[in-house]
């Protein structure tokens, strides 16, 4: 599913997170977070594989499950799952994605989310997507 962020496509962008709150002593205001995420993107991929059927839907159900392992696999990413709420990010950080780094081995990489994804693709560049 991440590969066809490359093609311009952003219309499930918003599923791959939480964004569950981590309010700062500092914050002041009101949390807005969407429903429209993870598992809301969850509950509807389980659902169409539980109750679709015919040969039409085994392209929905091929999608459904590609997206349901994918987000399930994003969850159990700290910034994927968590939004952090403070005076400087009083609309959240988006996952670390506001939250800028200086991270000088790789000039790329300019905020946190960006450096958690770089290390997982180190660790694991050698295995292939099928």
């Amino acid at each position: 599913p991440d590969d066809i962020k490359g093609a311009g496509w952003k219309t499930y962008n918003i599923l791959h997170y939480l964004n569950y709150p981590v309010i700062a002593p500092d914050f002041e205001g009101d949390i807005k977070t969407s429903v429209d995420n993870a598992t809301f993107a969850m509950t509807e991929c389980s659902n169409a594989l539980a109750k679709s059927s015919g040969s039409i839907a085994l392209v929905g159900k091929s999608i459904c499950m590609r997206l349901l392992i994918h987000i399930i696999g994003d969850i159990h990413q700290p910034l994927h799952t968590a939004a952090l709420f403070s005076k400087k990010f009083p609309d959240g950080d988006m996952g670390g994605n506001k939250f800028e780094i200086i991270y000088p081995r790789l000039k790329s990489i300019k905020n946190l989310h960006s450096f958690w994804d770089d290390l997982a693709d180190r660790a694991y560049s050698n295995i292939k997507v099928p």
